[in-house]
């Protein structure tokens, strides 16, 4: 029986405080209960496995709670197609047909091709908004400089920036 998720290990007496801590995260941010496969898709071991590393090798990366919730989405989606790949085609519990089939495997490229977009975007524009402080901090650093050097410094930075693709 899975443990009530909002609840800490004694239960609800024991309920840890919103704020948590590093080493006890409160009830209120704790996402673990995301993760957590329904043996409605799979009762097979090696699969609840995989899914288990799946979900920990994803989480691993800081994220927003609701990019944790389309990962949930999206492995569990992924351990669903593999267990229904496992039973012949018509089967209780497998795909209905090879249409179904390629409907589910779409669906689930669609719904990853558009996360992966949405993080290369999120990560464009923190890369963006990491050079524009970078840039301020330099031309602080260098504000107590002749125009000169500065300059020229400051096309020598812009320079090697361009070369590195940024």
């Amino acid at each position: 029986m899975t443990q009530d998720p909002f609840s800490g290990p004694g239960g609800s007496d024991d309920l840890p405080v919103p704020g948590g801590s590093p080493s006890r995260p409160s009830a209120l941010d704790d996402l673990d209960f995301l993760f957590d496969l329904p043996t409605s898709i799979t009762e097979d071991d090696k699969l609840r496995r995989g899914f288990e590393v799946l979900s920990h090798k994803l989480r691993t990366s800081p994220m927003a709670t609701i990019q944790l919730m389309l990962l949930e989405r999206i492995t569990t989606y992924y351990v669903a197609m593999r267990a229904k790949e496992q039973l012949p085609i018509g089967d209780q519990g497998g795909y209905v047909s090879t249409t179904s089939q390629k409907d589910f495997n779409a669906f689930w490229l669609q719904m990853t091709s558009t996360f992966i977009k949405a993080q290369e975007k999120n990560l464009d524009e923190l890369e963006q908004n990491i050079f524009s402080q970078v840039l301020d901090l330099i031309r602080d650093a260098l504000s107590d400089e002749d125009d000169s050097t500065r300059d020229r410094f400051m096309t020598k930075l812009a320079e090697g920036f361009s070369r590195a693709g940024m």
